[in-house]
């Protein structure tokens, strides 16, 4: 508790002095209004090459000039700017020069959730302000993890990145009890995965009961993955006869079932696996014969080895299969 009492002070000095740092009386220069306004008028984040093409876009380049011709002190009141998009290319350009305010920023920004929508290359999308000041944020290891335990115990913030910090969080004793609190809320069913490392008996019918729950199956599943208590078996099981009989496919869903299943090594989930393997449906064979290898290779068993020789998948295929066993999520 002297921990979290410690980061909410340090997140009260820091919003304290926010409007001293960023400067909110600044008055900025008519040549730096004018660009603030062409960006705004552009109204997307671009990087500097879109397009299957790799075009450099006119907005790039009135970031390029914001970021030589704004001062500092500017920048920092262009990240309080009406348009999301301007306060995202000001912070832009803050982090990448180091500038010191920029954590002080990070923390006043972590409740916005104002959209911008953004083409990176080829890829447009939408994102919170807060998110995009999160992940492109340039600060300390020490400054970073004073963030993450204050989006992790702050309720008012609702970003992207608390979806991400739940779900590579380490299971630490001092996290305990407020991933609990989450897992046991209806907002972020992801910290039912996190929960679910900590391995404790206790936490059995929260995760029992994610399995009921509309919309936390997965995440249950995942959960049975990390810790693989008995009273999951029936419904892994339950689950894969359901999802066997349905014509569309949810790849994420299966990929963590044969995960989950593959750590209970018994005649049951062997009869499941041999299901697989011998379906007359190619493409139910291909698809999931793969995921069923993943899990052989990831949790590996006597009673599976037999099952290696029996997968037929084709050179592409494999590769698929090696790039998911060795990538970590």
């Amino acid at each position: 508790m002297k921990r979290i009492g410690y980061f909410l002070f340090l997140l009260f000095l820091s919003l304290s002095c926010y409007a001293q740092t960023t400067g909110n009386n600044v008055q900025l220069r008519p040549d730096i209004s004018k660009l603030a306004k062409e960006i705004a008028k552009e109204n997307r984040w671009m990087s500097r090459a879109v397009g299957y093409a790799g075009t450099r876009p006119a907005q790039w380049d009135r970031f390029e000039k914001l970021r030589e011709q704004a001062s500092p002190v500017e920048l920092r009141a262009l990240t309080g700017h009406e348009n999301p998009v301007v306060r995202c290319y000001a912070f832009y350009a803050l982090s990448l020069s180091l500038d010191t305010a920029v954590y002080t920023i990070l923390l006043n920004h972590l409740t916005d959730t104002s959209k911008v929508s953004t083409l990176i290359g080829c890829l447009g999308s939408s994102q919170k302000v807060g998110d995009f000041f999160y992940s492109n944020a340039a600060v300390s290891g020490r400054q970073r993890y004073a963030v993450d335990s204050i989006l992790l115990f702050n309720d008012s913030i609702n970003l992207y990145a608390k979806w991400e910090l739940l779900n590579k969080i380490k299971p630490e004793q001092r996290y305990y009890h407020r991933i609990k609190e989450l897992a046991l809320s209806a907002d972020y069913p992801i910290a039912i995965e996190a929960l679910a490392k900590y391995r404790d008996t206790a936490d059995v019918e929260i995760i029992k009961k994610a399995f009921k729950k509309e919309g936390c199956e997965g995440y249950a599943i995942s959960a049975a993955i990390a810790f693989p208590a008995p009273e999951f078996y029936s419904y892994l099981t339950a689950s894969f006869e359901e999802e066997w009989s349905r014509k569309s496919y949810s790849y994420p869903k299966w990929r963590a079932l044969y995960q989950a299943l593959a750590q209970y090594p018994n005649e049951k989930t062997l009869s499941l696996f041999n299901k697989t393997l011998t379906t007359k449906d190619k493409f139910k064979y291909q698809t999931l014969s793969k995921f069923l290898l993943i899990a052989i290779t990831k949790f590996p068993h006597e009673l599976f080895e037999p099952l290696n020789a029996k997968v037929k998948l084709d050179d592409y295929e494999m590769a698929e299969v090696k790039e998911e066993i060795n990538r970590t999520y």
